[in-house]
């Protein structure tokens, strides 16, 4: 985090009140997708975002940031998630019923299958393989793997849905 005085007077006019500029650096490992040699080495990647608040940049307020940044990033990843495993953008939403219906088969999917993750990831439910043992074992399953894990078993869905709405009744 700094104050936003390091920028010039052109760039600080573009952001109106800008106070601080927070920088978040993401150091990542990534596998080859078609690597199957859990021996090779991941190749080291480095991601920088800035982040321009009006905020002073104060201790109190470095943790209104970091939270706020948190926040903004929980909701990216459910929008995703909605897009790529709803595919909620592709959906034809024309009046405003249909929306509505949309919107809640989709909340009601989301919360579902967001408990089917939790149950079968605490049951060691697994039918695929990690690279190592231990990414095995902090890993919970993906939306895509738990949507696979339904999909092929009829009646481990119809318990997970039944075990849904029987414990939040």
């Amino acid at each position: 985090m700094m104050s936003a005085d390091v920028l010039s007077e052109e760039i600080r006019s573009q952001y109106g009140k800008a106070a601080t500029i927070v920088i978040v650096t993401r150091k990542t490992s990534k596998y080859c997708a078609r690597n199957t040699n859990p021996d090779e080495q991941p190749r080291p990647t480095t991601t920088q975002r800035y982040y321009i608040s009006s905020l002073k940049p104060t201790h109190e307020n470095f943790r209104q940031l970091v939270h706020s940044i948190g926040v903004r990033w929980y909701f990216e990843t459910h929008h995703n998630t909605l897009n790529s495993f709803f595919l909620q953008d592709k959906q034809a939403l024309c009046d405003k019923d249909n929306i509505n219906v949309t919107v809640a088969k989709n909340k009601i999917l989301y919360n579902v299958t967001s408990y089917a993750i939790q149950r079968l990831s605490q049951e060691d439910f697994r039918r695929t393989k990690f690279r190592t043992e231990s990414s095995e074992k902090r890993k919970p399953l993906s939306f895509k793997m738990t949507r696979q894990a339904l999909a092929s078993d009829i009646y481990l869905a119809f318990k997970i849905i039944t075990d849904y709405f029987i414990e939040e009744l």
